[in-house]
């Protein structure tokens, strides 16, 4: 197949592409920011960088499908919620005009949950009005992170567009594959790299674990230099069981979670969930991408403009892991797809 993945970040969709079990030939990318860039040609040498979608024209023959996730922060409720009234909505615009060139047979599509409901459900109508003007059959999912066996609530509408004439994918068989699962964490973002002090709500690990003692007093805590592991054994009732602190803003309350919570880019740092002199670490990269369902240490390292491998800090890892797709979901949509095929 050919694609185009556009607002390609570090490469999710066509991670999910091949474990789907897609033969990518020629494999085109578009990406502004240069640390995914660099991500994104590590991982995948042949694909051919074109850079700022609005610059695209119809140089590049066949396109079988186009992926992306464009720009969510016009329409998140994390944002001003400005949408098609802000130059990152209108990037959608990028995506008709290049899907009109092309004509793919199939486009899958990612945004926030809080498109749904923007402006009275106006956005969401543009949207698919557009998107069925160059006759195509859209098929719209909000699916969870969490319900695929990543523990991280994350959820996120899905536009899986086919082209007429094209046998369109059996959506019962994703959610079929979703699973019932007792943990659950909370999206990570794009300014997740800027830490606890930027009044942004991050995910944080006390130092020193909360266990359940065997006199049935309660929660007893273990003083350590370091976060401990969260052990196979942990339980419910916090035997083993590390206390992850989440800080609260407006209707998210925050508190003690079982699994890692919210990571979001617009809760402040301060709340009365956390207890007095509490010591808190974030999330390793490596931990943020299982979250994320990439490899360990698929962002650490990438190639620059010269050709030269270069390592990647961790302050880019955080942002373009938190920019991406949950790998698991798409490749779920991606298996879906082959079967019509």
């Amino acid at each position: 197949m050919n694609i185009l993945d556009l607002f390609s970040g570090i490469g999710g969709f066509s991670l999910a592409l091949k474990r789907a079990g897609f033969n990518i030939k020629n494999h085109y990318a578009s990406e502004v920011d240069k640390y995914a860039q660099w991500i994104y040609k590590y991982r995948f040498p042949k694909s051919i960088q074109l850079g700022d979608v609005t610059r695209i024209g119809n140089e590049h023959g066949k396109i079988d499908i186009i992926t992306g996730g464009f720009p969510c922060q016009a329409f998140s409720i994390a944002g001003q919620r400005k949408g098609f009234g802000d130059t990152r909505g209108t990037l959608f615009f990028e995506v008709e005009r290049l899907a009109g060139i092309y004509k793919p047979k199939y486009m899958v599509l990612e945004n926030v949950k809080g498109l749904l409901n923007h402006d009275g459900g106006n956005t969401i109508r543009v949207i698919l009005d557009e998107l069925r003007r160059l006759d195509y059959f859209v098929q719209l999912l909000v699916l969870n992170t969490v319900d695929f066996g990543i523990p991280q609530n994350r959820e996120r509408c899905f536009f899986i567009c086919t082209a007429s004439g094209e046998r369109q994918p059996k959506i019962s068989h994703i959610r079929e594959a979703k699973r019932e699962n007792t943990f659950s964490a909370n999206c990570i973002d794009a300014n997740y790299y800027k830490g606890i002090d930027n009044h942004g709500q991050r995910t944080c690990i006390e130092v020193g674990t909360l266990r359940t003692h065997k006199d049935g007093e309660g929660f007893r805590k273990m003083q350590s230099d370091v976060c401990p592991t969260i052990p196979a054994r942990a339980r419910e009732d916090g035997s083993g069981q590390p206390v992850i602190m989440q800080k609260g803003r407006g209707y998210n309350k925050g508190g003690e979670k079982y699994i890692c919570p919210t990571l979001s880019s617009n809760s402040f740092e301060h709340n009365n969930h956390l207890k007095q002199d509490t010591i808190i670490r974030r999330l390793t990269p490596i931990e943020c991408e299982r979250l994320q369902d990439y490899p360990d240490n698929w962002t650490q390292y990438g190639i620059n403009e010269n050709g030269e491998q270069v390592e990647i800090s961790d302050t880019q890892r955080y942002k373009t892991l938190g920019n991406s797709i949950t790998v698991k979901v798409a490749e779920e949509i991606f298996k879906v797809i082959r079967g019509a095929l």
